[in-house]
Protein backbone atom coordinates (compact mmCIF):
# COMPACT_ATOMS: atom_id res chain seq x y z
CA UNK A 1 0.00 0.00 0.00
CA UNK A 2 1.66 3.26 -1.09
CA UNK A 3 1.65 6.64 1.32
CA UNK A 4 -1.48 8.02 -1.01
CA UNK A 5 -3.36 5.27 -0.25
CA UNK A 6 -3.24 5.15 3.47
CA UNK A 7 -3.38 8.80 3.69
CA UNK A 8 -6.66 8.74 1.84
CA UNK A 9 -7.87 5.84 4.19
CA UNK A 10 -7.01 7.23 7.21
CA UNK A 11 -8.74 10.22 6.05
CA UNK A 12 -11.69 8.12 5.19
CA UNK A 13 -12.07 6.47 8.66
CA UNK A 14 -11.91 9.81 10.41
CA UNK A 15 -14.63 11.23 8.40
CA UNK A 16 -16.90 8.24 8.87
CA UNK A 17 -15.94 8.31 12.33
CA UNK A 18 -16.90 12.11 13.18
CA UNK A 19 -20.16 11.17 10.97
CA UNK A 20 -21.20 8.06 13.40
CA UNK A 21 -20.51 9.76 16.17
CA UNK A 22 -22.25 13.46 15.56
CA UNK A 23 -25.52 11.12 15.36
CA UNK A 24 -28.16 10.62 17.87
CA UNK A 25 -29.62 7.66 17.22
CA UNK A 26 -32.52 8.11 19.12
CA UNK A 27 -34.00 10.32 16.78
CA UNK A 28 -31.85 9.14 13.96
CA UNK A 29 -31.01 12.38 13.03
CA UNK A 30 -27.44 14.14 12.92
CA UNK A 31 -27.06 16.34 15.60
CA UNK A 32 -24.55 18.47 14.33
CA UNK A 33 -26.75 19.77 11.72
CA UNK A 34 -29.85 20.01 12.71
CA UNK A 35 -29.31 21.64 16.02
CA UNK A 36 -27.45 24.48 14.25
CA UNK A 37 -30.06 25.62 12.23
CA UNK A 38 -30.97 29.03 12.37
CA UNK A 39 -34.20 30.61 13.85
CA UNK A 40 -36.62 32.32 10.71
CA UNK A 41 -36.36 36.05 11.04
CA UNK A 42 -38.85 38.14 12.98
CA UNK A 43 -41.33 40.22 11.43
CA UNK A 44 -39.13 43.52 13.13
CA UNK A 45 -36.03 42.11 11.73
CA UNK A 46 -37.28 41.58 8.04
CA UNK A 47 -39.09 45.26 8.59
CA UNK A 48 -35.66 46.80 9.93
CA UNK A 49 -33.26 45.74 7.52
CA UNK A 50 -35.59 46.26 4.75
CA UNK A 51 -36.15 49.95 6.16
CA UNK A 52 -32.39 50.67 7.31
CA UNK A 53 -31.27 50.06 3.77
CA UNK A 54 -34.26 52.29 2.28
CA UNK A 55 -32.88 54.63 4.86
CA UNK A 56 -29.46 54.15 3.93
CA UNK A 57 -30.18 54.82 0.26
CA UNK A 58 -31.85 57.88 0.82
CA UNK A 59 -28.79 59.54 2.05
CA UNK A 60 -26.09 57.57 -0.32
CA UNK A 61 -25.54 60.95 -2.18
CA UNK A 62 -24.95 63.56 0.51
CA UNK A 63 -21.76 63.62 1.39
CA UNK A 64 -21.06 65.55 4.43
CA UNK A 65 -18.27 68.61 4.75
CA UNK A 66 -18.96 70.15 8.07
CA UNK A 67 -20.23 69.13 11.46
CA UNK A 68 -23.73 70.27 10.53
CA UNK A 69 -24.30 68.59 7.10
CA UNK A 70 -22.90 65.00 9.11
CA UNK A 71 -25.66 65.86 11.73
CA UNK A 72 -28.37 66.79 8.81
CA UNK A 73 -27.23 63.57 6.73
CA UNK A 74 -28.30 61.43 10.46
CA UNK A 75 -31.00 63.52 11.32
CA UNK A 76 -32.65 62.53 7.55
CA UNK A 77 -31.80 59.16 7.69
CA UNK A 78 -33.21 58.74 11.25
CA UNK A 79 -36.63 60.49 9.94
CA UNK A 80 -36.68 57.78 6.72
CA UNK A 81 -36.60 55.16 9.06
CA UNK A 82 -38.84 56.01 11.46
CA UNK A 83 -41.41 56.59 8.59
CA UNK A 84 -40.71 53.01 7.10
CA UNK A 85 -41.13 51.30 10.26
CA UNK A 86 -44.50 52.91 10.51
CA UNK A 87 -45.42 52.42 7.10
CA UNK A 88 -44.65 48.60 8.25
CA UNK A 89 -46.80 48.73 11.51
CA UNK A 90 -44.09 49.76 14.16
CA UNK A 91 -43.96 52.42 16.17
CA UNK A 92 -41.71 53.39 19.54
CA UNK A 93 -41.97 51.54 22.45
CA UNK A 94 -43.01 53.51 25.68
CA UNK A 95 -41.35 51.02 27.93
CA UNK A 96 -38.16 51.86 25.84
CA UNK A 97 -38.50 55.68 26.53
CA UNK A 98 -39.41 55.35 30.08
CA UNK A 99 -36.19 52.85 29.77
CA UNK A 100 -33.92 55.76 28.19
CA UNK A 101 -35.48 58.93 29.50
CA UNK A 102 -33.26 58.62 33.43
CA UNK A 103 -30.33 57.22 31.63
CA UNK A 104 -30.47 60.02 29.18
CA UNK A 105 -30.33 62.79 31.71
CA UNK A 106 -27.40 61.56 33.67
CA UNK A 107 -25.45 61.42 29.91
CA UNK A 108 -26.45 64.74 29.50
CA UNK A 109 -24.92 65.72 32.50
CA UNK A 110 -21.50 64.24 32.13
CA UNK A 111 -21.23 65.06 28.00
CA UNK A 112 -22.74 68.42 29.00
CA UNK A 113 -25.62 68.51 26.59
CA UNK A 114 -29.24 68.90 26.83
CA UNK A 115 -31.01 66.01 28.08
CA UNK A 116 -32.92 66.14 24.64
CA UNK A 117 -29.73 65.75 22.43
CA UNK A 118 -28.77 63.23 24.64
CA UNK A 119 -32.43 61.71 23.96
CA UNK A 120 -32.12 61.73 20.29
CA UNK A 121 -28.28 60.12 20.71
CA UNK A 122 -29.88 57.10 21.93
CA UNK A 123 -33.01 57.17 19.88
CA UNK A 124 -30.74 57.12 16.63
CA UNK A 125 -28.60 54.13 18.27
CA UNK A 126 -31.81 52.31 19.57
CA UNK A 127 -34.09 52.81 16.36
CA UNK A 128 -31.36 51.10 14.04
CA UNK A 129 -31.45 47.62 16.40
CA UNK A 130 -34.06 45.31 15.71
CA UNK A 131 -33.49 42.08 17.84
CA UNK A 132 -33.88 42.16 21.24
CA UNK A 133 -31.35 43.21 23.81
CA UNK A 134 -31.03 41.29 27.67
CA UNK A 135 -32.47 43.72 30.03
CA UNK A 136 -33.09 46.81 27.74
CA UNK A 137 -36.39 46.94 26.21
CA UNK A 138 -36.45 47.20 22.71
CA UNK A 139 -37.11 50.34 20.77
CA UNK A 140 -40.10 49.14 18.42
CA UNK A 141 -43.30 48.13 19.00
CA UNK A 142 -45.65 46.52 16.82
CA UNK A 143 -48.96 48.88 16.34
CA UNK A 144 -52.29 47.64 18.05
Amino acid sequence: MTFKKGLLLTLLFIFLGWGYLSTDFSTGFNTSFSSSAPKPPSKLELSGAKCADIAERSVANIVPIIEFQRLERSSRQANVLNRCMRDHGFNENAAWLAYALPIASSNAKVEHISAEAALEDMRRLAMSRFNVQPKQPIYWQAKK
